[in-house]
């Protein structure tokens, strides 16, 4: 699984985290946030391109990190907050 992009939310204070999967087998992805700079996660769900969620996401948060489902050879988009200090 690659991390191929993170950007911030067109429309609020949230992340966009771009997921690949290079393979041909469906993976369960983990994005853990690190550091002092980083507070854990308090929501996420995925997303299309436009950045509107997709129903039946498969996005949970568990502290620092989020787990998604990435089909093989495919692309998951995941809008992430964090949680306010």
């Amino acid at each position: 699984m690659i991390l191929n992009a993170i950007k911030k939310a067109e429309d609020e204070d949230a992340l966009i985290l771009r997921l690949f999967n290079p393979t041909d087998r469906k993976v369960a992805a983990q994005v853990e946030s690190m550091g002092k700079l980083l507070a854990p996660w308090a929501k996420s769900e995925e997303v299309d391109l436009l950045e509107r969620p997709v129903a039946g996401s498969t996005c949970r948060v568990a502290g620092r990190t989020i787990t998604v489902a990435v089909p093989a050879r495919g692309i998951v988009s995941v809008r992430a907050r964090l949680r306010k200090a």
